[in-house]
């Protein structure tokens, strides 16, 4: 139940924060908004983001690229799983999406609250 020698939990962790990159990636690009706020979330935390203010900014054009076309991430070549790897978890999507979620779930709550009222 490995693949290339990650545990079968590890394998879903990866592909779904590769996923997530692929979706904040897109949406940094066309969003100046969503660029703005993953740039402030990297300046809060450079040690861990570094990299990611990086991409966002334009460099390392030749991995992002690659990002897009890959759409498994364990169909990326070797050299790229290994710069990847090191990044992949520290992704600065989360100021995008977790607003997002909040916001889903905050509507939920009161779709709930107005159908028990009724």
């Amino acid at each position: 139940m490995k693949k290339d020698g990650f545990p079968r939990t590890h394998i879903g962790l990866t592909r779904r924060s590769w996923q997530r990159v692929r979706e904040g990636l897109a949406r940094t690009l066309e969003n100046r908004e969503d660029r703005e706020r993953c740039l402030e979330w990297c300046l809060r935390f450079p040690d861990h983001t570094g990299v990611w203010a990086e991409i966002i900014k334009g460099r390392h054009r030749e991995m992002a690229e690659l990002a897009f076309r890959t759409e498994d991430y364990f169909d990326l070549p070797r050299d790229a799983m290994a710069w990847w790897e090191r990044i992949i978890q520290n992704h600065p999507f989360a100021a995008i999406f977790a607003g997002e979620r909040y916001a889903a779930l905050l509507k939920r709550r009161k779709d709930k609250r107005e159908q028990t009222c009724v």
